[in-house]
């Protein structure tokens, strides 16, 4: 791929190095690093990489390189996706699945049987719902890990990421019904004051699930009957304007919170946002 210009989550521009190349011995090496000012550095640092790779030294500095486990992979992203990604708790969550059966395994010695290993043993675990995860949630987990592997890649210390190419389950998204305004009613009165509200913009907006866990006061613009989510609110980090029925927004106005509060759904208990199930 080279060098490519891309946008950065803050609508800057940036400059990237994606190289991939064959060493002599026929093993496949793959560098990339992102976040460069200007295509002049982005150009000079590709033509040095593909200098070492192909004079055989790319290899050189790391091979005194402490051995990475997949557990140092996520110390390291952690900080990254706890400061970009609004997705933050659930990434932390899923890791904890993840540190469980693969922390210990040397990061370069992970493959692909090594995750449907990891999918198959999932499976046959419960959640809360005392259900199998589904292929979804195997999904979001499986990318994390890439996503991991790939912060690794380019911050230079591992070579590549050798489950790359390990391909998605499918899954099965199909709504099957919707709810009848009976059901709805009944849900919201039986979940309470403080989750009613959080179910009801759910069911009547479609928002994201970890959208509305995080839906900030300073979001709410309850006279114009929107929301309007700024990009580091959303998963695509884009700007996105939400309108609400009347309902809606007479659940929000009844809700009990207190004024002052910056998240407007929260567990009375902790007065923090309810944790992802």
């Amino acid at each position: 791929m080279g060098v490519e210009k891309y946008t950065t989550a803050g609508g800057k521009t940036a400059w990237m190095v994606d190289l991939t190349a064959t060493l002599p011995s026929g093993q496949e090496v793959r560098f990339r690093k992102r976040k460069i000012a200007t295509k002049e550095q982005a150009k000079a640092l590709e033509a040095k990489k593909l200098g070492e790779i192909f004079k055989g030294t790319y290899f050189e500095q790391r091979s005194t390189t402490v051995c990475f486990f997949v557990r140092d992979l996520w110390r390291e992203y952690e900080p990254i996706t706890k400061r970009d990604n609004a997705s933050y708790d659930s990434d932390r969550g899923r890791a904890v699945h993840l540190l469980r059966h693969l922390g210990a395994r040397e990061a370069m010695k992970l493959g692909r049987a090594d995750v449907e290993r990891y999918r198959t043993t999932r499976l046959a675990e419960t959640t809360r719902r005392r259900k199998p995860p589904s292929n979804a949630t195997l999904n979001r987990e499986v990318e994390l890990l890439k996503r991991m592997f790939s912060y690794a890649v380019e911050c230079e210390q591992i070579p590549h990421s050798p489950i790359a190419r390990v391909p998605m389950l499918e899954e099965d998204n199909v709504r099957q019904r919707t709810l009848s305004e009976v059901e709805i009613g009944s849900i919201v009165a039986k979940a309470g004051p403080y989750l009613g509200p959080m179910f009801l913009t759910y069911s009547d907006t479609g928002m994201r699930k970890a959208e509305l866990r995080l839906l900030r006061w300073s979001r709410l613009d309850l006279e114009r009957t929107a929301i309007r989510l700024q990009p580091e609110d959303t998963k695509t980090s884009r700007p996105r304007v939400v309108p609400l029925t009347d309902r809606v927004v007479e659940a929000i106005r009844c809700l009990p919170t207190p004024l002052g509060k910056e998240h407007v759904f929260v567990n009375p208990e902790t007065g923090k946002p309810w944790d992802d199930p």
